[in-house]
């Protein structure tokens, strides 16, 4: 297909997003080791697939987990934040790390850390719960999330989180294509491109059916609003797009970052045709 190579490349701002503007300089923030509840809650448990983890603060108390240890957490994090605001299914924003001599990481990813986060409650959801629950299931669907929907109540709305493994990137093999060359990152980028549209035009809705009854929903009201949330990512402009991927390209090479872009493309392609 060749998306990754003719994606046009114009500089904008990331103004429609704009908790994610600015790289977050790591030199601002202070650093500790996070514990993940998981620990505490399945015994044996040490660490999830994303590594050990990180609670960083800023000056003004907000606080983010950070991932670090595996270099492509940091571009699905952010891509599928971003998708997650564009499509309105509730997710933590996240925000690229600069590396500094206190974080010394290339490929930090700092995730806004939301407080109050409860596990959820089938039994006791609202209108607005149940609107965010199928907006969840879209999001995921979309970019193909190689785990768990992980899903938690915070102020009554539903957050999704943990985006590591998504977009058919679940390794290092195409940053480290890229970073050896451009010419093996692009054929690289390219395959797995063609692998993540092959997905996309299988793309079905029709999971409400086997996950609605134990979330105490109508099925086909749940595929309603799962297509609804999967239609709006045919707002999302040229520009809009852009300028994920130059926020992409602070950190990663510009290949690999257009990488993302082809996939939100791909999406818009399917979403057309349902």
């Amino acid at each position: 297909m060749g998306m990754a190579q003719t994606i046009p490349r114009v500089q904008k701002s990331f103004r429609d997003y704009e908790e994610v503007t600015v790289m977050l300089d790591s030199s601002t923030l202070t650093f500790k080791h996070f514990t993940d509840p998981r620990v505490k809650s399945n015994p044996g448990f040490i660490e999830g697939l994303s590594g050990p983890l990180m609670l960083a603060t800023d000056k003004s108390c907000r606080k983010y987990i950070v991932k670090h240890a595996c270099f492509h957490n940091a571009a699905n994090e952010l891509v599928a934040s971003w998708l997650g605001y564009k499509i309105g299914a509730p997710t933590p924003h996240a925000y690229l790390l600069k590396p500094s001599e206190k974080f010394p990481s290339l490929y930090g990813v700092a995730i806004q850390f939301i407080d109050g986060l409860k596990p959820m409650d089938p039994s006791h959801l609202t209108e607005q719960m149940q609107q965010d629950i199928a907006a969840q299931f879209a999001l995921n669907l979309l970019i193909d999330t190689d785990d768990k929907i992980q899903m938690s109540e915070a102020g009554r709305r539903i957050y999704s989180m943990d985006f590591s493994e998504a977009f058919y990137v679940s390794d290092t093999m195409m940053l480290k294509a890229f970073l050896f060359n451009e010419d093996a990152g692009k054929a690289w980028a390219d395959n797995k491109l063609d692998a993540f549209c092959d997905h996309i035009r299988w793309l079905s809705f029709d999971v409400a059916r086997e996950f609605a009854p134990d979330l105490h929903m109508d099925p086909e009201h749940m595929k309603a609003e799962m297509i609804a949330t999967g239609k709006r990512v045919l707002d999302i402009t040229d520009d809009e797009i852009d300028a994920l991927a130059d926020e992409l390209s602070k950190m990663y090479p510009e290949g690999y970052a257009d990488y993302y872009a082809g996939c939100i493309y791909a999406m818009q392609e399917r979403m057309k045709m349902i």
